[in-house]
C-alpha cells in the first residue's frame, strides 16, 4: 500500500465532523463514545485542532469545565502531528484544582497557586505516515505540577513506537486505507501521598485525515483485553440539549 507525497496526518482536522467509537471488552461488554472537532486553527505552517470528547459534567463541575477538560489539542504541520500532552496535563490538574475549589467542603483549595513545570521535556513528535518496519524513538515527558504545599510528578516514557503493516479496513463506518502501530508507554506518577507505575500497550490502526480507526488495548502477553472501532461519521455540529 503506498499513500504518495503530501499525506494528512492521522488527525480529524474538519470543524463540525462527530466520530463515534464503539468499545467492546473481553467480556463482550459494549460502550458508545464520542468525539467532535469543535475548532481547528490555522496558523501559517501548522494547524492547531481540539476534539472533545461528548459527555456529560462530573458533580460539582459546570459544562465550561468539563469541555476544556475533555478537549484534546492536537498540532499538525505538513509531515507530523502531535498531541500536547504537557499542555493538557496541566490543564487538567488546574481545572480540576478550580473545581475542587467551588465545592463548599473544598474551602482549602481556593485561590491556590497551581504551577506546572516540564523542565526541557518535549511533547512526542509522530510523522503523518509510518512504514511497515519503521519505529520512532522518543524522549520521555517528565511534568511536575505543584500545588501550593504539594506537588505531583509524572514520567511518560514510549518504549516501543512501530509500524506493523498496513491494512484495507472495513469497520462499521465505512473502509479505510490505515497503517498499524503498535505501542508500549510506561507511565509513573509519584507524590507524597505515594506512587503509581504501568505499562500500556495498544494496537492501533490510522488513517489519514481520521485519526484511530481500530485500537486494541493489550495485556502484558499480548492478549486483547478491549476493541475499540469507528462506529460512524457525522458532519455538523451535532445539536444537543
Amino acid at each position: 500500500m503506498s499513500y504518495g507525497q503530501n499525506v494528512p496526518a492521522p488527525v480529524a482536522a474538519e470543524k463540525g465532523l462527530v466520530l463515534e467509537y464503539k468499545t467492546t471488552t473481553a467480556e463482550g461488554a459494549e460502550m458508545l463514545s464520542k468525539r467532535e472537532v469543535v475548532y481547528v486553527k490555522d496558523e501559517g505552517n501548522r494547524k492547531i485542532v481540539g476534539i472533545k470528547d461528548i459527555g456529560t459534567p462530573l458533580e460539582g463541575m459546570s459544562q465550561e469545565q468539563f469541555d476544556r477538560l475533555s478537549t484534546t489539542e492536537y498540532v499538525i504541520t505538513d509531515d507530523s502531528w502531535y498531541i500536547d500532552v504537557i499542555g493538557k496535563t496541566g490543564n487538567m490538574m488546574k481545572e480540576m484544582m478550580e473545581a475542587a475549589g467551588e465545592m463548599e467542603e473544598a474551602e482549602l483549595f481556593k485561590n491556590i497557586d497551581i504551577r506546572v513545570d516540564a523542565g526541557e521535556s518535549r511533547n512526542p513528535v509522530f510523522p503523518n505516515v509510518m512504514s511497515p518496519g519503521e519505529s520512532c524513538e522518543f524522549d520521555p515527558v517528565k511534568i511536575k505540577v505543584k500545588i501550593a504545599f504539594f506537588s505531583v510528578t509524572c514520567e511518560i516514557r514510549y518504549e516501543m513506537y512501530e509500524c506493523i503493516g498496513t491494512e484495507s479496513l472495513t469497520v462499521p463506518a465505512g473502509t479505510f486505507e490505515t497503517y498499524i502501530v503498535e505501542q508500549q508507554v510506561f507511565v509513573k506518577q509519584k507524590s507524597l501521598l505515594g506512587g503509581d507505575k504501568q505499562r500500556e500497550y495498544e494496537r492501533t490502526w490510522y488513517a489519514p485525515g481520521i485519526g484511530e480507526v481500530k485500537t486494541q488495548s493489550l495485556d502484558k502477553n499480548g492478549i486483547m483485553v478491549e476493541e475499540t472501532v469507528l462506529n460512524a461519521i457525522t458532519r455538523g455540529v451535532e445539536r444537543r440539549q
